[in-house]
């Protein structure tokens, strides 16, 4: 009997033993200290003023230089800069605006002036174009409007429609010299008045915010009517007042490719009304085993007849 007492003893003591040893863990793992976080920046910020429906205007020289509006506007302690919701600022040449940047972020440095526009911005110019980024960056000192990446551009509308789409991988505007620069990998498309479509492609291009004119530079090829064409520069002309594309001229190591035939010259311009293509500066014209070298080579009706002045013919005569 004492055999049993004495178990149950030793049986009650480990338990009593275990019970503490639990609530111990128990008790400290509620007191452990729980993990914490430091404060992003935003969190840091204290709102010291915001303002529905901003508006502010710059000037230089007694004349507009821009003008911005929002719909909110937040600045904070310790920093000179705000922040911007729903924005639109408007740049002047002369106290003509030559340009509306419109987005749905911003900020502005108020030292400086220098701004960031970015969601679903529109760059609109005073000639119509519309330039499509993800935002833009705004240098106050150089007056130069910037995006490093691709780019989408909308040409003036012409009977209801876009006529001119293209492409490019970066954008720079300088405000004073009314122009426009692709950077680089420009592409695109150019309707025409018959429906056909001009594609073209270059390294660079150089278009103006007031006129109805584009500049296209280094590498440059164009595709049209089963036509191919290279050079290193070409030039797209329109009509100011109906803004129609009339014509193209290519300069620089031209080169045409249409069917069996392989012109080359220093220039080509070629008006689509008339269908007339114009080699000048050494035009040499090839088809076959035959070559036709002239002071100036035209092909009329698309290429369906060639006209030559002051032809030499080498081999026999190219119908």
């Amino acid at each position: 009997m004492k055999r049993v007492w004495l178990f149950l003893f030793i049986a009650f003591m480990g338990l009593q033993a275990y019970i503490l040893f639990f609530k111990k863990e128990i008790l400290e793992s509620k007191v452990e200290a729980p993990k914490t976080e430091s404060p992003s920046a935003a969190q840091a910020d204290q709102i010291q003023q915001m303002m529905q429906g901003g508006h502010l205007v710059e000037s230089q020289q007694g004349k507009r230089d821009w003008e911005l509006f929002s719909k909110k506007s937040v600045s904070y302690q310790g920093r000179s800069d705000w922040d911007l919701e729903v924005v639109e600022i408007r740049f002047y040449n002369s106290e003509l605006q030559d340009l509306k940047v419109t987005g749905l972020r911003g900020n502005i440095e108020m030292d400086s002036k220098n701004m960031r526009i970015e969601g679903d911005v529109k760059i609109e110019t005073a000639n119509g174009s519309t330039f499509l980024a993800p935002f833009i960056q705004y240098h106050a000192q150089t007056r130069v409007i910037s995006c490093d990446q691709m780019i989408q551009v909308l040409g003036p509308v012409q009977n209801k429609k876009r006529t001119m789409k293209m492409k490019a991988m970066g954008i720079r505007i300088p405000i004073n010299e009314q122009q426009i620069y692709l950077e680089s990998q420009v592409s695109g498309e150019q309707v025409l008045e018959d429906k056909q479509i001009v594609n073209f492609a270059s390294d660079r291009a150089i278009l103006s915010s007031t006129r109805h004119k584009a500049e296209f530079l280094g590498n440059v090829r164009i595709e049209h009517a089963k036509r191919f064409i290279k050079g290193q520069e070409a030039h797209f002309n329109y009509n100011e007042v109906s803004k129609t594309f009339e014509s193209l001229e290519l300069k620089k190591n031209v080169e045409l490719l249409q069917d069996d035939r392989r012109a080359l010259s220093d220039e080509l311009k070629i008006d689509f009304a008339s269908q007339k293509l114009t080699f000048s500066g050494q035009p040499r014209l090839y088809q076959g085993e035959d070559e036709l070298v002239g002071d100036r080579i035209i092909f009329l009706d698309g290429g369906k007849r060639v006209k030559v002045e002051n032809v030499k013919v080498k081999g026999s005569p190219i119908e």
